[in-house]
């Protein structure tokens, strides 16, 4: 992962109108490059197959089927 501080101060205006500064806050920022990514890939990869093998020897590799219930293909109610 590529990691950087950044360095952020607050600054907040009193009933009297003065300004109030805060210490500065130190904030660690992450954020994956491209060699994690394709770790994180490789990975994700393994696991898939092992959760698709497993799904199916408990025979739920099937997936959902949903039918909302009103009729196909020109099979319309008609109304006098």
């Amino acid at each position: 992962m590529l990691n950087w501080i950044i360095t952020a101060r607050k600054v907040k205006r009193k009933d009297d109108g003065a300004l109030e500064k805060k210490d500065p806050k130190k904030r660690s920022i992450s954020y994956a490059c491209h060699k994690d990514a394709a770790i994180y890939a490789y990975y994700g990869h393994l696991l898939g197959q092992r959760y698709e093998a497993r799904i199916s020897t408990l025979g739920i590799s099937d997936p959902p089927r949903a039918r909302d219930g009103q009729p196909r293909f020109g099979h319309r109610l008609r109304l006098a």
